[in-house]
């Protein structure tokens, strides 16, 4: 693995103490800090505590690359879903940037369990490097969106599928450049966080719900969507970065 470039912990930390605050703020100023739940503030402070790590350990490009990056990705990924009727934001004035800025934290939470848990066991198991795979795995996820949409299919525009499409070719184009067994970490921790984030933002304390979904969130978000979105993140951070993808 390349040796990473010179970082200051102290400003890493600084980074990641000043997006807690505006995770808080935010969430305050919208209005959902009395809507979220007991157990989604306990993810929350747990994923504030993993923020701290990831500061701690990752260079200050990645790591500010890898916020703003999901940021600005996850904003026009929650424009294109509302504007496709496939969910909505409850608070005042139906604001959503307290669910993007729960996305970044997701993605950091991601990025640990990738970089520092799910990739150094996949990678004892001696996984070939046969990339032809990793990019038959990301068709496979993508084939998953069409199938499983369900009444969700009629609001899914143009936008919606240039956006998926675009996701999945800069995806298949990574695949290329990282070992099979860190695309199955990404994905890994992509259908991880999925299932615990949507379920505790839109069934537990209702931040944000699903059209067709009201008791749990729908299998093309979970299981097609994220591992396309966290792949195109944790990539371009890197590229931001002039890092390795490893």
């Amino acid at each position: 693995m390349a040796e990473k470039r010179p970082y200051t912990v102290l400003q890493n930390i600084f980074v990641g103490v000043l997006f807690i605050i505006i995770v808080l703020f935010t969430c305050y100023q919208e209005g959902y800090w009395t809507e979220v739940s007991v157990w989604l503030w306990i993810a929350i402070v747990l994923g504030f505590s993993i923020s701290i790590i990831v500061a701690s350990r990752t260079s200050t490009p990645r790591f500010v690359g890898l916020l703003f990056s999901t940021f600005i990705f996850e904003y026009v990924k929650e424009t294109v879903g509302i504007t496709s009727n496939m969910w909505m934001y409850h608070g005042s004035g139906s604001t959503y940037i307290t669910g993007v800025w729960l996305w970044v934290l997701a993605a950091v939470i991601m990025y640990f369990l990738t970089t520092w848990v799910i990739y150094p066991f996949l990678r004892r198991l001696k996984i070939p490097n046969i990339r032809v795979v990793g990019s038959m795995l990301l068709l496979i996820i993508f084939l998953i969106i069409p199938f499983t949409l369900g009444p969700y299919l009629e609001g899914a525009g143009v936008t919606f599928w240039i956006f998926y499409l675009l996701v999945l070719f800069l995806g298949i184009y990574w695949s290329y450049t990282m070992p099979v067994s860190l695309l199955l970490s990404v994905v890994l921790s992509a259908w991880i966080m999925s299932n615990i984030s949507e379920y505790l933002g839109s069934v537990t304390c209702h931040i944000w719900t699903f059209t067709y979904d009201p008791t749990y969130p729908p299998i093309f978000l979970l299981f097609g969507c994220w591992p396309l979105e966290f792949l195109f993140q944790y990539a371009f951070s890197a590229f931001v970065a002039n890092e390795p993808l490893e």
